[in-house]
C-alpha cells in the first residue's frame, strides 16, 4: 500500500519485473496507490506529486501509467477500483497464454 509512488520508474520496473517472474499462472498483484485525476489533478494532488519528485524521485501515476509500467514488466492490469477510503486498486495479472498469442 502506497509503495510505488515513492521510486522513479526504472525502480518500479525492477520491482514489479521481480513480483512478476514469481507469480503463477493465477496468482494476482494487488497494488494500493492513490491515482491522480487522468486530466485534471487537483492541486494537492500536484503539490504531493511534485514533493515526491523533489525528496525521493518518485511521482504519482495515473492509472494509464501504471497500466503502462506494468505492460513493462510483463503484467496486465485487470481492473481498477477507486476505495472509498480515497486510494485506488489496482489488479495485474501475467497475461494467459491466449493473450500472449493474440498480441503476438
Amino acid at each position: 500500500k502506497h509503495v510505488l509512488h515513492n521510486w522513479p520508474d526504472a525502480d518500479v520496473l525492477v520491482v514489479l519485473r521481480s513480483v512478476a517472474a514469481a507469480m503463477g499462472p493465477d496468482s494476482r498483484l494487488a497494488i494500493v496507490e492513490r491515482l491522480p485525476d487522468e486530466h485534471r489533478p487537483t492541486a494537492r494532488e500536484a503539490l504531493s506529486d511534485l514533493h515526491m519528485l523533489v525528496t525521493l524521485g518518485g511521482r504519482s501515476r495515473t492509472a494509464e501509467a501504471f497500466r503502462a509500467l506494468l505492460a513493462d514488466a510483463g503484467l496486465r492490469v485487470e481492473s481498477v477500483t477507486r476505495l472509498a477510503a480515497g486510494p485506488s486498486l489496482l489488479l495485474a495479472t501475467r497475461p494467459s497464454e491466449a493473450d500472449s498469442a493474440l498480441t503476438a
